[in-house]
């Protein structure tokens, strides 16, 4: 592993996310306790051979840092001001 990847937090409890590497699988997740962060978000990937663990390392990050406000196109809409705004249609 050549050098050191920025994750952001844990979109959900805002702890710092951790990479974790066997093998040829990575993965990035929230390493809070389940009374801490209910959700616990986590995602992984397995090296595909023509791959190196630096390159699917930088994806797996890419991913991770990937937030619904970063100006992408396929983006969801927050649902949570979706469902305040129903409620109070309501």
């Amino acid at each position: 592993m050549s050098e050191k990847l920025n994750l952001k937090p844990c979109p959900f409890c805002g702890a710092e996310a951790e990479l974790l590497g066997v093998s040829a699988w990575y993965s990035v997740r929230c390493p809070s306790p389940i009374t801490k962060c209910p959700i616990q978000p986590r995602m992984g990937m397995q090296r595909r051979p023509w791959e190196t663990d630096d390159q699917l390392r930088a994806f797996l990050a890419e991913q991770w840092n990937t937030r619904a406000d970063s100006g992408r196109d396929d983006a969801r809409p927050d649902t949570c001001k979706a469902a305040e705004a129903a409620k109070e249609q309501a």
